[in-house]
């Protein structure tokens, strides 16, 4: 996100300066944390955060596009718009 949308305040284009990652890399990590948060089940203060990311983790492994969460969700409620948890996240208010 920082390489595609970042914004120098001083010097080069991040584009110029952040290589890029292996899609795969994004992929292992986006697993690794949706694995680490099935141990979180009780952790309402970040849920909205935590499924608003895994809607970009989804995105990401699908199409190999990132995107801003907000856009995300939308894209996974066009796929299966049954999916209320989505849903409730994206009224939740901002997910960091």
């Amino acid at each position: 996100m920082a390489r595609e949308f970042g914004r120098a305040l001083h010097g080069a284009a991040p584009v110029d300066v952040i290589g890029s990652v292996p899609g795969r890399w994004i992929v292992q990590d986006g697993q690794h944390w949706l694995n680490r948060w099935l141990e979180l089940t009780g952790d309402t203060e970040n849920a909205a955060f935590m499924m608003l990311t895994a809607c970009r983790m989804w995105r990401f492994a699908a199409t190999g596009e990132h995107s801003f969460k907000t856009a995300a969700a939308l894209w996974v409620l066009a796929r299966d718009p049954s999916l209320m948890a989505v849903r409730q996240a994206r009224s939740a208010g901002p997910a960091r």
